[in-house]
């Protein structure tokens, strides 16, 4: 149960670095920062990175299987 809710919270955290990173156009990722006005693609291809990492924890945490949990 544990594991379940920290694989959540870090939905939630990178869900967060989405909704931030569209609000002020800039987003962070590993030492590169993509500006939406700049570089548009390199911007939108960081969030949609964003986006499947986060909705790849949300599917482990409520369906993933868990062993002793």
């Amino acid at each position: 149960m544990l594991f379940r809710l920290i694989l959540l919270g870090l939905a939630l955290v990178i869900f967060y670095q989405v909704k931030r990173g569209l609000a002020t156009g800039t987003i962070h990722m590993r030492g590169v920062t993509a500006d939406r006005e700049d570089s548009p693609a390199k911007f939108y291809i960081i969030i949609a990175i964003y986006v499947l990492f986060g909705l790849m924890l949300t599917y482990f945490a409520v369906f993933g299987r868990v062993e002793g949990g």
